[in-house]
């Protein structure tokens, strides 16, 4: 699981709109797709019901990861500044 799929899962229920999510994120929207949906299989269970209207909850499992997944990009949100990048040959 990358930061950035979770990243983009918790856009995509903040702001209930998955074309609002993928401008956010800077990502295509196919490459969006695959990504959501590869979470999807990697969590086994569907965690949104989209439409081209609206995203809403089918179940009680994206709630579930989202509680879970925020706090874990919140933190890597918080921990990045902290590293400096390093440069080739040093």
């Amino acid at each position: 699981m990358q930061m950035g799929t979770l990243r983009l899962f918790c856009d995509v229920v903040e702001t209930k709109n998955f074309t609002r999510a993928v401008e956010k994120n800077g990502v295509s929207q196919p490459h969006a797709s695959f990504l959501f949906h590869a979470l999807e299989r990697e969590m086994g269970a569907r965690l949104t019901v989209r439409d081209t209207a609206a995203v809403s909850w089918p179940s009680v499992s994206g709630p579930r990861l989202l509680s879970l997944k925020s706090f874990q990009v919140l933190v890597a949100d918080q921990l990045a500044p902290l590293f400096i990048p390093e440069t080739e040959g040093e």
